[in-house]
């Protein structure tokens, strides 16, 4: 009932099943960087960026399955290695924008300038980083480099110390107070949201209200609501920067966490 990259490789799988399992392992990748933003395979990402850019040509998603049914043999075969001469430009720009932006923010992970750690106690990831802007406006770190983040750090899914949880803190650059103040997310893994699952352990949900609740009533000057900008996997988000410091915070979701599950 909607395109998206695992929607169109499982159509396309059930109307060419010889070729879907000869591309078998780019498939499962492609499909995993779609639903979970993971970077399992430089090829998954790339085929997920380009079936992603699809969307944004066409004004219905029927229109966009039917040029992506259409289109699909060609990606496979360039990320198979077997791009027809004199046509690497023409593939290539369907993924290039999203590859761009995923080298970016691997990137900023790579210099510094974003910093994903785990947190002492519990399961759970901390990213730092600064507000950062890009072509599209400000943006975070991305769901691809975060997972290459936490994977070196053996803390994703399907990895024995994965974590079942992430915060963000974004410094506010436009604060004029003087002491450092952060925008948070709390949010899970990527896999997050799916309650069933193969090959990584399933993430424990929480009543989302209720922790916004408890955090407005430990940290009066925080705002806290439920929701976020990661879609399905946002658990909380403050509304205005605060003046709560990472470190504490941490502490105090672990507490309130584990008891509201």
């Amino acid at each position: 009932n909607h395109y998206d990259t695992d929607g169109v490789l499982s159509v396309w799988s059930c109307l060419q099943p010889a070729l879907a399992l000869k591309h078998r392992n780019l498939l499962i990748s492609a499909a995993e960087s779609g639903d979970f933003g993971e970077w399992t395979s430089d090829e998954g990402l790339m085929l997920d960026c380009a079936l992603e850019s699809i969307l944004y040509d066409f004004d219905d998603e029927a229109s966009a399955y039917n040029r992506a049914l259409d289109i699909l043999p060609s990606l496979l075969s360039a990320l198979s290695g077997e791009i027809e001469e004199g046509s690497e430009s023409r593939i290539e720009s369907f993924w290039k924008e999203g590859l761009n932006e995923a080298n970016d923010d691997w990137d900023a992970v790579q210099s510094g300038r974003v910093i994903v750690s785990k947190a002492k106690a519990g399961r759970m990831a901390l990213v730092m980083e600064e507000e950062r802007v890009s072509n599209n406006g400000q943006r975070r770190l991305g769901s691809y480099a975060l997972y290459r983040a936490l994977r070196d750090l053996g803390l994703a899914g399907g990895q024995p110390g994965a974590v079942t949880r992430v915060l963000r803190a974004t410094l506010d650059d436009n604060n004029d107070v003087g002491s450092k103040r952060w925008k948070y997310e709390y949010e899970m893994p990527g896999h997050g949201w799916v309650k069933r699952l193969v090959s990584r352990e399933t993430v424990p949900h929480i009543d989302a209200d209720c922790l916004s609740s408890n955090l407005n009533e430990k940290f009066p000057k925080s705002k806290w609501a439920s929701g976020g900008s990661s879609g399905l996997v946002s658990i909380c988000h403050t509304i205005e920067s605060s003046d709560v410091q990472p470190e504490t915070l941490m502490n105090t979701l672990l507490d309130l966490d584990e008891g509201l599950r």
